[in-house]
């Protein structure tokens, strides 16, 4: 016997001891019984006026016969950028949905915490990243975003410049 997973009509032939009798089965689709999150977005934490950055979602469509796929083509409702708190965000798919949280901050302050160095700041969250000036060891800073292990700040150098670009994270100190 063959297998197919197609859909659709399909004759099936059965023999034995010289007979032979043939009949129709529909193949119907499997259902679909559910979706599930099976990675989380990388960044959950976030300042306020961000946009929810959802790389790193992964989902996937659960049918009735236990098969799973990954999908793309889902929604997602219950991010507010410009309200501080926890929020659920919820994922949908054909009638199915499931949620995760976020936590949206009031925008924050750390301290450069360098011992006795100059701490640089970079145009984009990357060590490759051209560095557009220097925090002094204790500066206070205004925390605009984190993305990873990079921190997007704004501040003001020793000479008095406002700066603002992308930090390593593990040399602030957060309040």
């Amino acid at each position: 016997l063959g297998t197919s997973t197609a859909t659709g009509v399909k004759i099936v032939t059965v023999s034995a001891g010289g007979l032979q009798t043939a009949f129709t089965v529909t193949v119907l689709p499997d259902a679909l019984a559910g979706i599930e999150l099976t990675a989380l977005p990388a960044k959950r934490t976030y300042v306020l006026g961000e946009t929810l950055d959802l790389a790193g979602l992964r989902v996937n469509a659960v049918y009735a016969s236990g098969a799973k796929a990954q999908i793309s083509a889902y929604a997602v409702d219950g991010f507010d950028g410009s309200r501080a708190g926890v929020q659920t965000v919820t994922v949908f798919y054909r009638g199915f949905s499931k949620t995760f949280t976020v936590t949206v901050s009031a925008s924050s302050a750390a301290t450069v915490n360098t011992g006795s160095s100059s701490l640089n700041v970079r145009s984009a969250p990357s060590l490759t990243a051209s560095i557009v000036g220097t925090f002094a060891a204790g500066t206070r800073v205004e925390v605009l975003s984190r993305e990873g292990e990079w921190t997007k700040v704004r501040g003001t150098t020793a000479a008095g410049t406002t700066l603002t670009g992308y930090c390593y994270t593990e040399y602030l100190l957060f309040d």
